[in-house]
């Protein structure tokens, strides 16, 4: 007789079935045989490959030989290319063509995007992966043997999308270092069995991968993306790099998000997305201006004034009153948002001023300010802007502190500071 472990063990769906993995040495192959290259009034034959890069500058390489060497450098090299064969059909571009005296001509070229299968628009099932995101705690599956809490489900009208851990996420995550490795499988199915469309599909995907990138404050591509049958066969695959800062280190708003606080956040978050109002613009600019200054881009200083674009925005979403002066400004956003006592309002004005108003008087100003009290100007205006986000999306969850030191084990981490005093 099976002992009740078993019994639990058996009634829980299995994890979504694995991906292709990114391998230790950086580059992923996913093609290699004959395909054309064309261009506006040539196409070639050639054999190559097809692969992944993470060296460096992520991208996707085509390689290869050419069937012939009577071409003119000029229309090729630099120029975009169409990739196309019975399996597949891309667009390029040519870096590099060599002639060699005993060899066929070779060929290099950056992808744009390579799409595999034929021209069906419709697959019942859609798959893709995220990478280098941390471990999610949710609804329990089973891995093989072992029960793993390792699934979050997120629904939109008939729609429905899952999330799961690799089985193997903390021995991976360990052993690649600060390499990139998948780390998360994604499935979108309609929860009426109905196929989805490719542009549908797209659109959940992009705003699902946006959704994912604010929780854990940065961007997040998805990576891989499938289309299937019923049956679990591979019909499509699409190969395109998007925007991904998966291995910046950042902080962000909650590092380990509760089921019920995530879920609830998707509710609102995918509401503003699909808006046919100015919503989807305000969350859309919203969560740029936050990712890009939460990864750092432009460095200190230009972080910084991103993150107060971003204050600006969410200060005319929310209040939208006339502002006499920035202080003014950060004054009644974070008085709307319950933590006045923590923010200095003037601080964070200051500094943003004596950045973007330049004269000899600022710049002395500025020079005097030391890197921690730099950081944490920044630090406030960060905390102030996602948590400006995270109140027009009607959030009342829990969340990191990031001003009250690092998220160790759940350490900081509190209900949201309007949660008493909000109301629908």
């Amino acid at each position: 007789m099976e002992n009740t472990f078993e019994r639990i063990l058996c009634s829980l769906p299995h994890g979504i079935e694995p991906l292709p993995d990114i391998p230790d040495n950086s580059k992923m192959g996913f093609y290699q045989g004959e395909f054309y290259l064309k261009n506006k009034t040539f196409e070639l034959k050639a054999e190559g490959r097809i692969y992944y890069s993470f060296e460096g500058k992520d991208r996707i390489v085509v390689e290869g030989l050419l069937n012939t060497d009577d071409i003119d450098f000029n229309k090729w090299v630099s120029s975009a290319v169409n990739i196309s064969s019975r399996e597949l059909s891309g667009k390029a571009v040519l870096t590099k063509l060599s002639i060699p005296y005993s060899n066929k001509p070779s060929f290099v070229g950056i992808v744009e995007q390579i799409k595999f299968g034929g021209k069906q628009g419709y697959h019942d099932k859609w798959k893709w992966s995220y990478l280098n995101i941390p471990y999610i705690h949710g609804t329990a599956i089973r891995n093989g043997d072992r029960l793993e809490r390792g699934r979050l489900t997120f629904l939109n009208g008939y729609y429905r999308i899952i999330i799961d851990n690799r089985s193997d996420l903390a021995k991976i995550s360990q052993s690649r270092g600060g390499n990139k490795y998948i780390s998360h499988y994604c499935e979108l199915e309609r929860i009426d069995g109905k196929s989805i469309k490719e542009e549908d599909a797209f659109r959940l995907i992009f705003t699902f991968s946006q959704f994912i990138g604010f929780v854990f404050g940065r961007r997040q591509g998805p990576f891989f993306i499938q289309g299937l049958n019923k049956e679990g066969s591979l019909q499509t695959s699409y190969h395109k790099l998007y925007e991904d800062d998966s291995l910046a280190n950042v902080d962000n708003w909650n590092p380990y998000p509760y089921e019920e606080d995530i879920t609830q956040l998707w509710d609102a978050f995918i509401d503003a997305s699909e808006s046919k109002t100015g919503q989807r613009d305000i969350l859309n600019t919203a969560i740029h201006w936050y990712l890009e200054a939460n990864a750092n881009h432009g460095m200190l200083e230009g972080a910084y004034i991103m993150a107060f674009a971003g204050l600006e925005l969410m200060y005319n979403v929310l209040i939208g009153e006339a502002i006499t002066n920035n202080e003014d400004m950060l004054n009644k956003l974070a008085k709307l948002l319950n933590i006045r006592d923590k923010v200095s309002p003037s601080g964070i004005a200051n500094m943003r001023n004596q950045l973007v108003h330049y004269d000899q008087e600022n710049r002395s100003k500025y020079a005097l300010l030391s890197r921690d009290e730099k950081l944490s100007r920044m630090g406030m205006s960060l905390e102030l802007l996602e948590l400006s986000i995270l109140y027009w999306l009607r959030y009342k969850g829990h969340y990191h502190d990031r001003l009250c030191g690092p998220c160790y084990r759940g350490d900081n981490v509190f209900l949201v500071p309007w949660v008493d005093i909000y109301s629908d």
